[in-house]
């Protein structure tokens, strides 16, 4: 077992203690990415799971995505925070389903040759948006 992933962990609890004692939420996302990773890492060296050492990519993908959850939950972000949080987390979970690197990197080409849809979707959100701001600026003139 190795040491540096023990420091690894107690920096990440050292961040999360200093956001959530100080009220700085800065330190809250490097310290959750480091204390989930580390913990499955140290977890996998103390036998109690095993996954080959390829799944550190998905496991960090998830820790990343659920950071950025967290960064929503507490920080009052807007909801901006969920796209990159949604596609680690989609992007992380499928890596831990499969039992090969070969078949998880193909189905990660497979969803990232989606992006054109999640351009389509942004801009019918764009669009969106803007003719709800409209329209409750017009309400509120009439209203008057």
């Amino acid at each position: 077992m190795d040491i540096w992933e023990w420091l690894l962990f107690g920096f990440g609890v050292l961040l999360c203690f200093r956001a959530l004692r100080v009220n700085d939420k800065q330190y809250l996302f490097p310290g959750t990415i480091l204390i989930i990773t580390m913990s499955a890492l140290i977890s996998r060296s103390l036998g109690w799971i095993d996954f080959p050492l390829w799944k550190f990519w998905p496991i960090l993908f998830l820790s990343t995505g659920f950071a950025f959850i967290i960064l929503w939950t507490v920080r009052d972000s807007k909801i901006w925070v969920f796209i990159p949080g949604g596609i680690l987390l989609l992007a992380g979970g499928g890596g831990i389903g499969y039992d090969s690197w070969w078949g998880y990197q193909h189905w990660l080409r497979g969803v990232a040759d989606l992006w054109p849809v999640l351009i389509i979707g942004l801009g019918f959100y764009l669009i969106w948006n803007h003719w709800r701001k409209n329209s409750e600026k017009i309400g509120s003139n009439i209203e008057s």
